[in-house]
């Protein structure tokens, strides 16, 4: 063997101990990259390419044979969010010691600290709040925001419109209208659009609006803002009292109507629900939504006596309430509120007894008919049903239901034997019959009045007297013979139900 081929094979013997060495214990990469020039080994290596594996190392293979420097070698950095793994190639000198056909393929791993890659939301960009400002002001800054920075460079178009001010043509104008795209550049979040206004003459309080669209790499959140111009010297603040508040009541409910304050604060009155109209008592609302200014409060007692005011808004703030309306009472029909059985009538409306004589009115002077004094009681006792039919002339009575469940449960024997007389009216001796029977009342020896001796319905009507349903028509009396109209039955009833 020549001296030439000795050397040879010692030095391939020697490699492979070395590459077996590395395969055994590679040394880091960011371990290698710190040690010092001097004591930095010199490596038999390859031409490294690799990838960032899940396991957060590094992995790669040799490519082409050369002499590594490990002083030299650069640590991987992490990766950005979104970005795509990264190869690191080192590529070096030809190799001095022998030819590449010496080194066989040696696998690199090397630890790596990878940052984790968490999914970034998508901006939203924000018009500025609405903003209130005086011709002489001269200009207006308007904010455009990003709600976080992005990654990526966003854009944005803007544009001014007229809303009730006018873009700038000659010295009419209000403003001088802008238009054009803002680019946030990564990292930034905020862009600022000047506008300038005119000074030309006191035309009142106007308006435009400034307007975002087409975004790129981000979404909209507020896409306009509202900017009102005053003339110069306006003192700009909430608006006055509304005036002139009136109420007209209905069932549980009142219109309430008014007039605009006299001062819009220098800031127009016109958005939906800039209008309240507070109860009192009860602090039931309503809201104004567009239209002549009036708007129903819903939810009331009736019964109960109700003033309201009413509070406008601007853009600035809530001004003071108005004065209050004259008081109002609600009430389920439009016919008793002269009535001196209003109460009763209401809680027999509340007890769902009745519903009027029609849709909004009561009657309450109208006599009661023997078939409606069975509706009454059967609504207001809940009388079962039954299925025998006691009198021959109710059929096709609206109330035939009723008078028989009456006659079921003995409150009633009819006007004979066979027959009710539905259509007859009430006397008051036979209301104090019917009460008597259904309410169970206690018998009294008491004799209450002067005029019921004889009658048949005498003992009834002292057991009226004595539960403290009726005081006659006079001190003295109690006029049994008189029809029953509809409010005395409407009392009849409710201080029965009261015991």
């Amino acid at each position: 063997m020549s001296r030439r081929t000795r050397t040879r094979s010692a030095g391939t013997m020697l490699l492979s101990a070395l590459v077996a060495a590395l395969v055994a214990s590679p040394i880091p990469v960011a371990a290698r990259s710190s040690l010092p020039a001097a004591a930095a080994p010199r490596e038999r290596s390859a031409d490294l390419a690799g990838a960032l594996g899940a396991d957060g190392t590094f992995h790669g293979a040799p490519r082409v044979a050369a002499t590594v420097d490990a002083s030299a070698r650069t640590p991987l950095s992490a990766l950005a969010a979104g970005e795509a793994p990264r190869f690191l190639d080192h590529r070096a000198t030809a190799d001095p010691i022998g030819p590449v056909s010496d080194v066989a393929a040696v696998p690199f791993t090397g630890p790596s600290t990878v940052n984790a890659v968490t999914s970034v939301a998508t901006p939203a960009i924000s018009a500025p709040p609405d903003v209130i400002v005086g011709e002489g002001d001269g200009s207006v800054n308007l904010t455009v925001s990003l709600s976080a920075p992005g990654q990526n460079a966003v854009t944005v178009a803007y544009v001014t419109a007229n809303s009730t001010a006018y873009s700038y043509t000659s010295c009419n104008g209000d403003y001088v209208g802008v238009g054009g795209s803002l680019t946030f550049a990564p990292g930034e979040t905020t862009k600022v659009v000047r506008v300038d206004l005119l000074k030309c003459a006191a035309d009142g309080t106007e308006a435009f609006t400034f307007n975002l669209s087409t975004p790129t790499n981000a979404t909209i959140a507020r896409a306009s803002a509202l900017v009102t111009i005053g003339d110069t010297g306006v003192v700009f603040g909430p608006p006055g009292a509304p005036t002139g508040v009136s109420a007209t009541p209905g069932n549980a409910s009142a219109v309430v109507t008014w007039n605009a304050p006299a001062s819009d604060g220098g800031s127009p009155i016109t958005d939906p629900s800039s209008y309240t109209v507070t109860s009192s008592p009860g602090g039931k609302t309503c809201t104004w939504a567009s239209g002549p200014l009036s708007c129903t409060v819903t939810g009331l007692v009736n019964g109960t006596t109700y003033t309201f005011s009413v509070t406008a808004r601007n853009a600035i703030g809530t001004g003071p309430a108005s004065a209050a309306s004259a008081a109002v009472t609600p009430l389920p029909f439009t016919d008793i509120a002269d009535s001196q059985f209003k109460a009763d009538i209401i809680w027999l409306y509340n007890s769902g007894i009745t519903s009027g004589c029609t849709a909004t009115t009561f009657c309450p002077d109208a006599d009661v008919t023997r078939g409606q004094m069975a509706a009454f009681l059967d609504r207001a006792l809940h009388l079962p049903a039954t299925t025998t039919d006691y009198f021959t002339d109710d059929e096709g009575s609206m109330f035939e239901a009723s008078i028989n469940r009456l006659a079921a449960a003995g409150i009633t024997s009819g006007c004979t034997a066979t027959t009710f007389c539905p259509d007859a009216l009430v006397a008051r001796d036979q209301m104090a019959s019917f009460l008597a029977r259904a309410f169970a009342l206690p018998a009294t020896t008491t004799d209450y009045f002067t005029d019921d001796e004889g009658n048949i319905h005498e003992v009834n009507i002292n057991r009226l007297a004595a539960s403290g349903i009726t005081s006659g028509c006079t001190p003295t009396t109690y006029c049994p013979t008189a029809d029953v109209t509809r409010g005395q039955m409407a009392a009849f009833l409710h201080r029965a139900f009261g015991l």
